[in-house]
């Protein structure tokens, strides 16, 4: 073949793939979001009740569907919600021995249908709430703030973080 002619069924494929990739973007965004905390339990517990913003943030990654916290400061996070969909918050220890927990989600701007759930399935803990139904939300970033729990021999220590959530269609 001469580098004059083009082949099609090479081009084909590669236009596939990429309607592909787009069409699974579209899905991901589409659902609902799921956010992992996942906590340096026995870091974080050493520390104390007094630890510092920038201490506690970095004893915590999170993870969502499409992102995770690892390649930038926790404060900078932003995970991408769709109006009229779901959010799921839990959180896991990375060490032994650490039961962690989320007693809740707080915010200032009305970005919920309703106050997030505290769900509790036996010994675990997780967080649910609806992003409303509405346009105006759409582009827009929001703090927001997690509240969690480290339960180590009984003796439990509360801290927060504050990542951001940003709407989409």
């Amino acid at each position: 073949m001469d580098p004059y002619t083009i082949n099609i069924t090479e081009e084909n494929q590669k236009l596939d793939k990429e309607l592909l990739i787009a069409r699974q973007k579209d899905t991901l965004l589409a659902d609902n979001q799921f956010i992992l905390l996942m906590i340096d339990a026995q870091r974080l517990y050493n520390l104390g009740p007094i630890a510092e913003q920038h201490e506690i943030d970095k004893c915590c990654i999170l993870e969502d569907n499409q992102h995770s916290s690892q390649l930038a400061p926790l404060r900078n996070f932003v995970s991408e919600v769709s109006i009229d969909s779901e959010v799921s918050w839990d959180a896991r220890s990375v060490d032994d021995g650490y039961f962690v927990s989320i007693e809740g989600i707080t915010y200032k701007h009305p970005f919920f249908e309703t106050n997030p759930i505290v769900e509790s399935v036996g010994s675990d803990k997780g967080v649910t709430a609806k992003v409303r139904k509405d346009e105006s939300l759409i582009d827009r970033i929001f703090e927001y703030s997690i509240h969690f729990r480290i339960d180590f021999n009984g003796e439990p220590r509360e801290f927060m973080i504050d990542p951001k959530l940003c709407a989409n269609t």
